[in-house]
């Protein structure tokens, strides 16, 4: 598992007029249920805290978690933690897109109410206009839109496998932030209903299948060259790509000859155990041979015992070599011919 965490400092001004905090009579808002605010046409978040920059910050919070997305309110700050799996690339970018637009409809959030309880708390009301929220989420479900049909009619008049490879992860990427987008949408209506798309099974059958036209061979060496070659593979896979292990060297669009090496470093406690590796790869075309990347990866991992430390480390370095490899295929220019 890789786990990121993602900053977004957020310098919020709230639309209303600053509101002060009132004592007297406990508010219905801090139930949550206002007759101001009613549910159908608001989002709204309650937050405390000892004063009212941080309530306001912790109300805001509450509203990210109307959208699942997880968020901890600091002062004028937020950390989302999120986790990385295969194909990890794609689900990031998307993961990233979805976050930025979720922060960007929080930050125009209103804190529209404090209230002040005998023992000197502090709550904040945070109000999210569904209406408001709407129509930016169906202009960016637009512009998904448009962008899909693009990459679709490029994919089609698109010749050479690498070439086709670029519009296709377009065109997969750009149906998975769809999906959580309409996802976002369908909990902001009224009716729970989405926004219909072009998206057709046919068109991503033919991107998935022009990303699965792309075979990629791998050759380990080194130690425990099956272990972290079969991982090699297995990551390559992940993103969608048909990935092999073995020595021969015909029959694949690009082969992928990975070294690699660790050495138990000196131990310091008997806790864990480290090794530090060195991964070598080198790409070459299928066909003809010629070479057209070579780069190196390093780095350490540990273990519970001395004896697994040094495959830990090789797993670890193939797993990035992988990620790296499939940068290079989808991100520079390779050659159709």
């Amino acid at each position: 598992m890789r786990t990121t965490l993602l900053a977004l400092c957020l310098a919020l001004t709230p639309a209303l007029a600053p509101a002060q905090a009132a004592s007297g009579s406990r508010p219905d808002w801090l139930s949550g249920a206002s007759s101001e605010f009613p549910s159908g046409s608001y989002v709204t978040g309650v937050g405390a805290a000892s004063n009212e920059e941080k309530a306001a910050d912790k109300a805001r919070a509450e509203i990210s978690k109307y959208f699942g997305v997880k968020i901890v309110a600091e002062t004028k700050s937020y950390m989302r933690e999120t986790t990385m799996g295969k194909g990890s690339s794609t689900e990031q970018d998307v993961s990233d897109a979805v976050t930025s637009f979720t922060y960007q409809m929080i930050e125009g959030s209103e804190v529209s109410k404090y209230w002040k309880d005998p023992d000197g708390t502090v709550y904040a009301l945070a109000v999210l206009h569904r209406d408001q929220s709407l129509r930016r989420l169906e202009g960016k479900l637009d512009e998904l839109d448009r962008d899909f049909l693009s990459s679709s009619e490029l994919l089609a008049k698109t010749e050479g496998k690498f070439s086709r490879l670029k519009h296709a992860l377009d065109l997969v990427r750009n149906s998975r932030e769809r999906k959580e987008f309409n996802k976002m949408y369908r909990i902001l209506s009224s009716d729970g209903k989405g926004k219909p798309g072009p998206e057709s099974k046919e068109g991503l059958a033919a991107a998935r299948k022009a990303i699965k036209a792309i075979s990629v061979r791998v050759v380990a060496s080194g130690e425990n060259s099956n272990s972290f070659g079969s991982r090699f593979v297995d990551e390559l896979s992940g993103y969608g790509l048909k990935a092999i292990l073995g020595d021969d060297e015909k029959g694949s669009d690009i082969l992928v000859e990975a070294h690699g090496e660790a050495k138990n470093l000196r131990p310091t406690d008997l806790t864990w155990f480290w090794a530090r590796g060195g991964m070598v790869v080198r790409m070459s075309y299928g066909a003809t041979g010629d070479v057209f990347k070579r780069f190196e990866e390093s780095g350490e991992d540990a273990a519970r015992d001395p004896g697994s430390a040094a495959d830990a480390t090789l797993l670890k370095l193939a797993r990035r070599s992988a990620q790296r490899v499939f940068q290079v295929i989808t991100t520079e220019d390779l050659s159709d011919d």
